[in-house]
């Protein structure tokens, strides 16, 4: 795994954190935010995605330097 899959998976974690606190914010505190409900729904949706590219990427083969 490669620093640039270790970084995506980081915000993808981020992501996921953001959009259940939206969640939980919705439900405790004022129900009646439709639109603050739909971004946390993609918030939470982004996060699951950017999470799992990060976590199954293949890392990319290194090209062999020739020598001269």
């Amino acid at each position: 795994m490669r620093n640039g899959h270790k970084g995506r998976m980081a915000c993808g974690i981020l992501e996921l954190m953001l959009g259940v606190g939206l969640i939980l914010y919705i439900c405790l505190a004022d129900r009646q935010r439709i639109g603050l409900a739909a971004v946390a729904a993609v918030v939470v949706t982004a996060g699951l995605v950017t999470f799992c590219t990060g976590a199954t990427a293949v890392p990319a083969k290194r090209k062999e330097e020739t020598v001269q």
